[in-house]
């Protein structure tokens, strides 16, 4: 048994993956230790991208910026 590739481990954290295809991918996570390492470490940078950036509608200013 293959792991699942990057993109549509990118794809399923995102919620962009159509029913049929994010069962076959919760079906693998069960069994597959790599791939659910993988799926954790996309979603911790995808945490991270979105605590680096400021709010919407936060400007420089009031962000404490000059």
């Amino acid at each position: 048994m293959g792991h699942i590739r990057k993109d549509i481990i990118e794809r399923y954290a995102l919620g962009r993956l159509n029913e049929s295809a994010v069962t076959r991918v919760e079906i693998h996570l069960l069994v597959c230790e790599t791939c659910r390492e993988r799926l954790d470490s996309f979603e911790t940078f995808v945490w991270m991208l979105k605590s680096a950036a400021p709010a919407p509608g936060l400007t420089m200013s009031a962000a404490g910026q000059p």
